[in-house]
């Protein structure tokens, strides 16, 4: 299965989520995030605050700890948040002036003048109870659907297949360069799954984006999220079309009228970015799956929580995404999704792209 990248942005921004938990108000430290897109400002009792520049990184190995402190020539402070740090990479770390780091295995480390404060923790507990999902970048798929790109790509061309939006307007939802989008149109072009007209090819496009659909990160969680707990979570239920939480699953394409015979208790909610999902983890408790209450997961590609619905149906507390994650989601279960997309209608949408032209 292919996996997905995670931008550069994202992972700062799960970096910075990661030291804000960590921090331990009880022994007097709060980090924040700052004015800068990748600042902290750390705070310690009795002590003036500090700003902070944070490199997110998926390992760090001796010779990158020295490129990277080669590479910051100010005096500024800067904190590497990594999954793993080598033992010679702290050393590293630890001889340069103003660096500190996060391990993810356990161990945060802050340095500034002659203050070194450590914090020593059990590693993030969503991993051990069955959560999945990249936190970092990963390897690229060599299919011609690869990554958030490729991914947001081919779900854009899909949610309004007469329509195809312009790789501008698909890169500035996506948050990403023109380039970058540019590229991952040309390969699907080259795979034939785009029409010359810019149009999708149907349904082949969709079937090939189902094959490589799934979560960047899903964690069981042991309560059942309430609106009135999660007022601080981005929700966004007042503007649907900006990021947000939506309900998906079995339960959100029964209310669009799947044809289905039962679907399960537990909901599945989709949720922005998996700094999101951190914080949400965190405030609802993470479980088994045997003993899970709901599911938070990051979805595939961001388009998923814009522009969200109410479905027909008022058996849902949450809105949903289109009804064509919906089918992507559907189309991974071989046993009975296939079905169900045959005979599949939504209500007020009369494309279906797993179904081609009528």
């Amino acid at each position: 299965m292919p996996a997905i990248r995670t931008s550069r942005s994202d992972q700062t921004a799960l970096a910075i989520e990661d030291l804000r938990a960590i921090a331990s108000p009880s022994a007097g430290l709060t980090i924040e995030p700052n004015d800068s897109a990748d600042g902290v400002t750390v705070s310690r009792a009795g002590r003036r605050q500090w700003e902070a520049k944070v490199h997110a990184r998926r390992s760090l190995s001796p010779a990158e700890a020295r490129a990277l402190i080669a590479a910051e020539s100010d005096e500024g402070a800067n904190v590497v948040v990594a999954d793993q740090i080598s033992a010679e990479a702290r050393e590293q770390l630890a001889q340069a002036p103003g660096w500190s780091w996060l391990d993810r295995r356990g161990e945060l480390r802050l340095r500034r003048g002659a203050t070194d404060f450590e914090i020593r923790f059990a590693p993030d507990a969503s991993r051990e109870s069955g959560g999945t999902g990249a936190t970092l970048a990963a390897p690229a798929s060599d299919g011609p659907i690869r990554g958030k790109a490729g991914i947001g790509y081919a779900s854009a061309l899909l949610r309004d297949p007469e329509n195809p939006p312009s790789i501008r307007a698909v890169a500035r939802k996506l948050g990403m360069s023109p380039s970058t989008v540019s590229d991952a149109a040309a390969r699907l072009r080259h795979a034939g799954l785009v029409l010359p007209s810019g149009a999708p090819a149907l349904p082949d496009l969709f079937w090939a984006l189902a094959a490589v659909w799934q979560p960047i990160r899903s964690t069981p969680v042991a309560t059942v999220p309430d609106l009135a707990r999660l007022t601080r979570h981005a929700l966004n239920l007042d503007d649907l079309s900006a990021p947000g939480w939506a309900q998906g699953g079995d339960a959100a394409a029964l209310a669009w009228g799947a044809p289905m015979l039962a679907v399960g208790s537990r909901p599945w909610l989709w949720v922005p970015d998996q700094a999101t999902a951190r914080r949400a983890e965190r405030a609802l408790g993470t479980a088994s799956w045997d003993d899970s209450a709901a599911v938070i997961a990051v979805p595939p590609t961001p388009l998923v929580c814009v522009d969200r619905q109410h479905s027909p149906s008022a058996s849902l507390t949450w809105p949903t995404p289109l009804p064509l994650y919906l089918a992507l989601d559907l189309a991974r279960d071989r046993a009975r999704g296939h079905q169900i997309l045959e005979e599949w209608e939504p209500p007020g949408h009369t494309m279906r792209p797993w179904a081609g032209p009528r």
